[in-house]
C-alpha cells in the first residue's frame, strides 16, 4: 500500500491489474509508465489486494430455486446473480458448466453497478439427467463455483412423478390452517386440481396455468385454505382431490379437514 492514497485499482493475488477491465467499466482512462516496461493507471496512487472470490447469491431456474432431480423445462433459463464488492464481476469470464462441459452465459443484466451482475443462460436440453453449475469470475481472476445441481429433463405428455402429497392432514381450516397439495410434474403444462366431498360433490376448482405454482416442471406446491368456491368453510369430512391435464386424470389425493 502506497501511502497518502487518494484512489485505489486492485490486483489479483499474481500481482496483475486488472485495469483493461476498469476502463472499460470508465474507471480509469489512461495509464502512465513506471519503469522497466509496467504500466500504471493514471492517477492511482494505492493498490488494494483482491484475493477473493465473487459471490453467488442465488441460482435460478424459471425464477426459481429447483429441488436435487428436479424436472425443468427444456428451455429453462436459468439466472444467477453474482456480487464483487472489490475488483467487480467479469462477466466474460464467467461460465456456467452444463454435464462438465463449460458454456458461456448468452446475456448479461448489470444490477445497480458493474460489481453486481445476473447473469442468464436460456437452456436447451435434451431428455434425460444433466448437472448445471455456475463459475463466476471477477475482474482480478478469482474464481466462485456454486454447487453442482442434478436436474431431470423429459418430453411427452404431462405426468406426476411420485405420489401426491399434502401436509397438514387432517388440518383445520377453522383456525386459518392451510393444506399444501404437492406433486412433481415433468413438464409445463396448464392444470386444474378439482377437490370433492365424500357424495362426490365439486367443493373447489383451482386453475394452475402453464408455467405458474401447479403448472411447472419439477416440484409444485399449491395451497387450499378450506373454504369453497362459494366462499363457505367446509364441512368436516374427507375430500377427494383430483390433478388433471388435457381432460385425464395423472394424480389424486385425500385431505381429511377436522376442525
Amino acid at each position: 500500500m502506497i501511502a497518502g492514497a487518494a484512489s485505489a485499482d486492485t490486483v489479483s493475488s499474481e500481482g496483475l491489474v486488472a485495469g483493461g477491465a476498469f476502463m472499460d467499466a470508465g474507471y480509469f482512462s489512461s495509464f502512465s509508465s513506471i519503469g522497466d516496461g509496467m504500466m500504471w493507471p493514471a492517477g492511482v496512487t494505492s493498490i488494494v489486494m483482491d484475493t477473493i472470490g465473487p459471490t453467488i447469491s442465488y441460482v435460478n431456474f424459471d425464477g426459481r430455486k429447483i429441488l436435487s432431480n428436479d424436472y425443468v423445462s427444456p428451455n429453462v433459463e436459468v439466472t444467477a446473480r453474482v456480487v464483487d464488492n472489490q475488483s467487480g464481476v467479469s462477466n466474460s469470464r464467467s461460465s456456467i458448466e452444463v454435464d462438465g462441459r463449460p458454456i458461456p452465459f448468452v446475456s448479461t443484466t448489470y444490477g445497480t453497478s458493474f460489481n453486481n451482475d445476473i447473469l442468464a443462460y436460456k437452456g436447451n436440453f435434451a431428455n434425460g439427467t444433466h448437472t448445471f453449475q455456475v463459475v463466476a469470475c471477477d475482474n482480478a481472476g478469482n474464481l466462485t463455483t456454486s454447487d453442482a445441481v442434478a436436474f431431470k429433463v423429459t418430453g411427452g405428455e404431462p405426468s406426476i412423478s411420485g405420489p401426491v402429497l399434502n401436509y397438514k392432514n387432517p388440518f383445520n381450516p377453522g383456525k386459518g390452517e392451510v393444506t399444501n397439495i404437492t406433486y412433481m410434474l415433468n413438464t409445463d403444462a396448464d392444470m386444474t386440481i378439482y377437490i370433492y366431498n365424500m357424495i362426490t360433490r365439486l367443493v373447489k376448482k383451482i386453475d394452475c396455468p402453464r408455467g405458474t405454482e401447479g403448472g411447472h416442471a419439477g416440484y409444485n406446491q399449491v395451497p387450499w385454505n378450506g373454504y369453497s368456491d362459494s366462499r363457505e368453510l367446509v364441512a368436516n369430512d374427507a375430500y377427494y382431490v383430483r390433478i388433471v391435464s388435457g381432460g385425464k386424470v395423472i394424480g389424486k389425493c385425500k385431505i381429511a379437514v377436522l376442525k
